[in-house]
């Protein structure tokens, strides 16, 4: 039985498909062993193909599996993010995939979504 998620259905609440223009995919991780725990992913999408629109700011936290097709050119990306928290996979609660182009996709932890 799927429950809702208020993470997910807050970011499809932000009006998602509005925003697709990626602007930065950035990729961290901690090299300190103690405190490794996957990577940090932070992705901008604009709203237009101009650098004054609207921004969507996603950060997840705890990223792996991380598989990274083509980013080339300006395409509009269509993310979407699933709980999977009901498969009881340690540490991992989303799956996030690029459904457009197969661009990316990875589980993660946790996420945030915010307009900018």
């Amino acid at each position: 039985m799927t429950t809702s998620d208020l993470s997910v259905d807050d970011f499809y609440g932000l009006r998602k498909a509005e925003f697709g223009y990626l602007e930065r995919f950035d990729l961290q991780q901690s090299v300190d062993p103690n405190q490794w725990a996957g990577f940090r992913v932070e992705i901008d999408l604009r709203a237009l193909a101009q650098a004054e629109s609207r921004r969507l700011r996603l950060v997840f936290i705890g990223v792996r599996d991380l598989r990274i097709g083509s980013l080339e050119g300006l395409l509009f990306f269509l993310i979407e993010i699933r709980s999977i928290r009901d498969q009881q996979l340690e540490g991992l609660n989303y799956r996030v995939v690029e459904g457009e182009h197969n661009a990316f996709s990875f589980v993660c932890e946790s996420f945030t979504a915010s307009i900018e």
